[in-house]
């Protein structure tokens, strides 16, 4: 992959050293690296497999490893808004390893919220529908035409369609939302 340097040993966001580009994201549920350590949104049902300073352990994923999201693909560099977004493997710098779907609802989603993310958060979806076609910093995100793959908790990997029901979607990346869903 790709390997970066841009202000090495600063404070600034995107700071890293012979960061190397990699092709997947952490599934995170709803949260980024600007939120607080993983173990503090147990109670949160948009709680992901991974976080910040944390992961989940089997039991924690109620909704089954069988149909809960760890690992989704992503691509950097010119296919992001920003080519300073991820992922970064190994670096700990600002959109390295995160991977989010959006949800504004600590319950579930209504249907004006699906409405209102889907386009910019789905599988692949271009982001403020860029011309361009490129995503977001924390977005799944693959150049496999119709969609990318993902890792399932369990280990199994799935082509998730970039025409999926977003709340679909959104499902597969809580892992304990009482909503145990699977792709049709």
């Amino acid at each position: 992959g790709e390997v970066s340097n841009y202000d090495p040993g600063t404070n600034s966001f995107y700071s890293r050293r012979n960061a190397i580009r990699t092709s997947y994201l952490f599934s995170t549920g709803v949260f980024t690296d600007y939120d607080s350590p993983w173990l503090t949104k147990s109670g949160d049902i948009r709680q992901g497999a991974f976080g910040n300073d944390g992961a989940a352990n089997f039991a924690a994923i109620t909704d089954g490893t069988a149909n809960t999201l760890a690992v989704g693909e992503a691509i950097g560099g010119r296919f992001k808004t920003s080519t300073h977004y991820g992922p970064w493997g190994m670096t700990g710098t600002h959109t390295c390893c995160h991977g989010r779907v959006v949800s504004s609802s600590t319950t579930v989603l209504t249907a004006n919220e699906v409405a209102a993310y889907k386009n910019d958060w789905n599988v692949n979806g271009p982001y403020q529908n860029n011309a361009l076609g490129r995503t977001y910093a924390w977005q799944f995100h693959s150049l496999h035409p119709g969609g990318a793959q993902f890792v399932y908790c369990d280990g199994s990997t799935h082509f998730i369609p970039e025409t999926v029901d977003y709340l679909t979607l959104v499902r597969l990346a809580y892992i304990h939302d009482g909503a145990a869903v699977q792709l049709p």
